[in-house]
């Protein structure tokens, strides 16, 4: 090999552990968007309320079975995370609308963040077919 040559390593252990800090951001942000669901959604009827906070949390336990999913290497179980992209958008507008009482930029924002947390969840399913491949 000549020194003009460069070799590429995959960091895909590397992957798997912004993977898990994503997720424990996510799960962090559907326990306080249940809270402000629940406080600050002054008019609301108690079942709108019951239904956002229940919705919050279902994402959050997704984002717990994406943490066991990557370190387990269980494919399926990151799936759900991925299908509560629209809990997700609302998590953090909610979050992000608390904290700047702009809802634009808020809704901007958490769309932003949810599609780029999709994109990372999706490239950790194709990538755990390789690291599946590679300790076989």
């Amino acid at each position: 090999m000549s020194e003009h040559e460069f070799t590429y390593r995959r960091l895909l252990p590397k992957s798997r552990v912004v993977v898990s800090i994503m997720a424990c951001i996510s799960v962090v942000s559907g326990v306080v968007a249940g809270y402000l669901f629940m406080t600050s959604m002054a008019g609301v009827s108690q079942a709108v309320k019951i239904v956002w906070t229940t919705g919050s949390a279902i994402y959050a336990l997704a984002s717990v079975l994406l943490i066991i999913g990557v370190w387990k290497l269980i494919k399926w179980l990151i799936y759900p995370y991925m299908f509560l992209l629209i809990m997700a958008i609302a998590v953090y507008t909610m979050i992000l609308q608390w904290l700047f009482k702009n809802l634009p930029a808020a809704v901007f924002a958490s769309v932003a963040i949810s599609f780029i947390f999709l994109g990372v969840a999706l490239h950790m399913t194709k990538s755990l077919d390789q690291i599946r491949r590679e300790t076989a």
